[in-house]
Order: structure tokens, then C-alpha cells, then sequence
């Protein structure tokens, strides 16, 4: 694998199996990946402070909670991630459940490490292809408080400003609410969750205004917050 390719994606591998994990993590930094293990799904979030990974590997039958129940919850949060699940389990309904809980790719056990590695290889391709297709679909102008878009320029109240502003500087782009509220309100003056969600839903118009189409450009995350999709720069 190019360079190019595989330093713009990292690798976490969730296995309980410590001596399997640590030789997939090997093989996989090998082939010039950036890449880090962990035992089980409560350990993810963790790992995901220092910034969430590109591609999840991930076993099924993990202690606590398993990879199926991991999987959906990366898929709802991190929709772009590439996820890969590895089993013994390689009946049909099995495969089933696991590409319903998201995957994108369903692998048995044991594990043929070329074959793991090809998999890596054209998920990085597809990463880095998205991101050159997405990237910068958006310019804020914080001087002049302004959306620019390929289809339009947008005004901006300083609210807006502030909370675009923190979409931008955010880990994939997600606030949670409590951010939200913060940015388009203030200490002396605080809002309420339904004026900051009224306030989201005027932000999503605009931003799809700029945009020039009707997909959402700001994803609700479930119980959590919110992601803006398009990538943003500063003008």
C-alpha cells in the first residue's frame, strides 16, 4: 500500500483475544497503517479521545457489550467510518445481522491476514476518495459573517458564526447539545433546548441553502448532538 493511502487512515482493532490482537495490529502498522488495539467495546470510547479511527476491526463475540451491538453504535455516530467485523460465526443469517448492524464487511475466523489487509487497502481508497469529493464544500468568512457555498453566499448572525465555528474546530465535526446552546447563547443570557433547536433548524436551511442541494447537512445524533457533514474551511 502507497503511503498516500494508508497514512490517511488509522485502524482500531477491538479483540479480547490479546495474542490475535496484538499480531493484527502488527501486520496491519506493517503495511503502514496507523494502528492501536483494544480488549472490548467499553474500552472504544476511550481510544476515541485522542481522535476517532477511519476503520473499526472488530470481533462479534466481545465480552460485555458484543460486536454487533458496537457496530451499530459506531454506524450511528461515525457514519463515514469504515467497519469491519471478524467471526467464526459464517452462516448466512449471521452474515446477515452483521451487515444490518452496519458493516461493511463481514470476515471469518480464523483470519486470513492478506485478505484482512486487501480489505483495509480498498477502504482507504474509498476514505480518501470521499474526502477529496467532500473536501472544503464549505468557506466561512468570519469577517464578514458569511456562508459561502458552490451555490450561494449566506448571511450569518454571530450565534450562527459562533456555532459553525465549532462544527469546524470539533473532532468530526459534532458538537452535543449542551455545546450548542453555549455557542448560540451566552452565559448572561442562556437558551433553552427548543430555541436551540429552532435555531439548528434555521442553520441546517442556510447551510443547504449555500450548498445548492436538499441533503441534510446537519445530522441529529441520537440522545447526543449533532454533526455537520460538509467539511469547512476559514476564509
Amino acid at each position: 500500500m502507497t503511503a498516500s493511502l494508508s497514512t490517511l487512515a488509522s485502524v482500531l482493532v477491538v479483540e479480547d483475544h490479546d495474542e490475535l490482537r496484538k499480531s493484527l495490529v502488527a501486520a496491519i502498522r506493517r503495511s503502514g497503517f496507523s494502528a492501536s488495539g483494544v480488549f472490548c467495546a467499553e474500552e472504544v470510547n476511550e481510544a476515541a479521545q485522542s481522535g476517532l479511527p477511519d476503520i473499526y476491526v472488530i470481533d462479534i463475540g466481545l465480552p460485555g457489550e458484543d460486536g454487533l451491538s458496537l457496530s451499530v453504535r459506531i454506524r450511528e455516530r461515525h457514519p463515514q467510518a469504515g467497519i469491519v467485523l471478524l467471526t467464526a460465526r459464517t452462516a448466512p443469517n449471521a452474515r446477515i445481522d452483521g451487515y444490518n448492524s452496519g458493516a461493511d464487511v463481514y470476515l471469518g475466523k480464523p483470519v486470513d491476514a492478506e485478505e484482512l489487509l486487501a480489505v483495509l487497502r480498498s477502504m482507504a481508497r474509498r476514505l480518501h476518495s470521499g474526502r477529496r469529493e467532500q473536501d472544503h464544500d464549505l468557506v466561512l468568512d468570519t469577517d464578514a459573517n458569511l456562508l459561502l457555498g458552490p451555490a450561494a453566499r449566506i448571511p450569518l448572525s454571530e450565534a450562527e458564526k459562533r456555532a459553525l465555528t465549532r462544527f469546524a474546530l470539533s473532532p468530526q465535526r459534532e458538537l452535543e447539545r449542551w455545546e450548542l446552546m453555549e455557542a448560540f447563547g451566552s452565559i448572561e443570557a442562556p437558551i433553552s433546548p427548543r430555541s436551540m433547536e429552532v435555531r439548528i433548524a434555521t442553520l441546517r436551511k442556510k447551510t443547504a441553502d449555500a450548498l445548492g442541494n436538499a441533503t441534510n447537512p446537519i445530522l441529529g445524533l441520537r440522545g447526543s448532538g449533532y454533526r455537520l457533514r460538509p467539511r469547512l474551511r476559514f476564509k
